[in-house]
This record gives structure tokens, C-alpha cells and sequence, in this order.
């Protein structure tokens, strides 16, 4: 589902962040 992996790449970019 393309929503589906916008949210997990949305998920991923954000947790990238808030881990730096």
C-alpha cells in the first residue's frame, strides 16, 4: 500500500531525528 510505506518512511525519517 503506498499510504503504508509513506507512513513507515514518515516513521523512519522522524525516529532518525528524534535519535540525533
Amino acid at each position: 500500500d503506498l499510504l503504508t510505506k509513506h507512513e513507515d518512511v514518515v516513521s523512519a525519517y522522524l525516529i532518525s531525528h528524534y535519535e540525533q
